[in-house]
């Protein structure tokens, strides 16, 4: 079995450190000395990939165990995916380097439907068929995860199994059919009969496929130790500690608060041994804190605290995102500010009440600004807001209250705040209170977009992002 070589093409490729491997902290487990080899891909670019701790989990595990190896596959960009063409090239594991059709299982991770096409040239740039029926016996199972798996319809076609839910558990029992089965079909017919597997190919009788849930989470020592360091700057560049899986709240239009339930935590003396094991080890110069709500962690005061005793402030500062702003108080707002926190994040979502009640967004313009009066009070002068345009039953005057609200945000901070604000579309997700819900028009809302931009944006310490899709119809 022969290794891909691409050393070459690097020197005319941009951002040639993508493809380079030798992370620190990588497994780097021999391919031919294993019985069985997964390739766990990230369909998108390796700097955004590396920073992907689901994908970091799996491979920890499944390294973990004997006869098993895992090694990661991200998408090339373009420049060299089209050289990899033109010299047919196929892609290939970034550690063993051996092409992704010798692996047994090809396992991509969805986490956005932004990536599906990016699917389709993974499984392409693999020398697979991209219709699953057309596969040999001999290619790899292609098996897909991740959040976007709830909704497995429009990769049907293109993927031989869908795993729903979490997979801490789930790839043990994956790894053991691919070990004791070798044919194609049977290994198949066995994930068919997996509580959390939809197979397209087997499962036309509408069968009921459940959601997985790791219920270990509480005590988990499964994450990656040390995690991966790379030598191309990864978009989230810091050690991350999952601190709680699941939110309480319940917001009608959120996917994962109803994909990841029910809420479970970790001990706040494990997750602070295992940062300050990591930033010993691997010198991370921020760690971040990361759940779907993490002001909502019941022992957060005490984990701060316990930290901001602990670490050395001014090598390796925490970050903390996904907060609340009705959850904050002056001791958690100190903590973090000692801990190098500058600014405060809000997600309103919705400009008026009314349609924050809608949406179950249960945040009052009170308790709103009263988290801004706070943050203010103890020195913070950077705020992040969120928005979502086109959210069911919005209407313009909806509109006219997120650009009031961040107008009265302004008035605040005497316009010396910085305030950055992210407008972002409405999206119906499956399984959740909006999923038949229609998604507008894009002219519609970029118009809506265009309508904030106009009336905030032009003061200097405002900064309003949206998307662009539909960019000519403003023009």
């Amino acid at each position: 079995m022969k290794q891909v070589d691409i050393q070459h093409l690097l020197p005319l490729v941009e951002k040639p450190s993508r493809y380079i491997d030798h992370e620190i902290n990588a497994c780097r487990k021999d391919f031919a000395g294993n019985k069985i080899r997964m390739a766990f891909a990230f369909p998108d670019a390796y700097e955004i990939g590396i920073s992907h701790l689901g994908l970091k989990i799996l491979y920890s595990i499944v390294n973990s165990l004997p006869d098993l190896m895992a090694d990661r596959v991200y998408l090339p960009w373009t420049d060299l995916a089209d050289m990899m063409r033109a010299e047919k090239l196929k892609l290939f594991g970034w550690e063993s380097r051996m092409p992704v059709d010798q692996f047994d299982l090809l396992g991509i991770t969805l986490q956005s439907e932004l990536t599906f096409s990016n699917v389709l040239e993974t499984i392409d740039l693999s020398g697979l068929a991209i219709r699953s029926e057309l596969r040999a016996e001999t290619d790899p199972i292609v098996m897909a995860g991740g959040p976007c798996a709830t909704n497995p319809l429009p990769l049907a076609p293109f993927v031989d199994v869908f795993y729903l839910g979490e997979a801490e558990e789930g790839i043990i029992e994956i790894a053991e059919i691919l070990k004791e089965h070798s044919s194609k079909q049977e290994r198949l017919r066995k994930f068919a009969d997996m509580d959390s597997c939809y197979v397209p190919a087997m499962h036309q009788d509408g069968r009921i496929v459940h959601s997985s849930k790791f219920n270990g989470f509480h005590n988990s020592q499964l994450q990656h130790k040390p995690q991966l360091l790379s030598w191309q700057l990864a978009t989230h560049n810091r050690y991350v500690a999952e601190i709680m899986r699941g939110c309480s709240r319940g917001c009608r239009f959120c996917h994962a608060g109803y994909f990841y339930r029910p809420v479970r935590e970790r001990a706040p003396e494990a997750i602070l041994q295992d940062l300050l094991t990591e930033v010993k080890a691997s010198g991370w110069d921020e760690a971040g804190l990361v759940s779907l709500s993490s002001s909502d962690y019941s022992c957060i005061q005490e984990l701060l605290l316990s930290l901001l005793f602990a670490v050395d402030t001014q090598k390796t500062h925490i970050s903390l995102p996904s907060l609340r702003a009705d959850s904050l108080s002056d001791p958690l707002v100190k903590a973090m500010q000692s801990l190098g926190r500058e600014g405060l994040t809000i997600a309103p979502e919705a400009g008026s009440e009314r349609l924050r009640k809608v949406i179950n967004k249960n945040l009052s313009e009170t308790e709103i600004m009263a988290g801004i009066e706070t943050a203010l009070r103890l020195g913070w002068q950077k705020i992040k807001l969120y928005f979502m345009l086109g959210l069911p039953t919005e209407t313009e005057e909806d509109i006219d209250a997120i650009i009031e609200l961040i107008d009265k945000i302004n008035a605040i901070g005497k316009r010396r705040l910085q305030i950055n604000v992210t407008l972002s579309p409405f999206v119906p997700k499956p399984f959740t209170p909006f999923q038949w819900c229609k998604m507008l028009e894009g002219e519609i809302l970029l118009n809506r977009a265009w309508r904030v931009k106009n009336s905030c944006g032009k003061a200097r310490n405002i900064k309003i992002k949206y998307h662009t899709t539909c960019l000519p119809a403003i023009v």
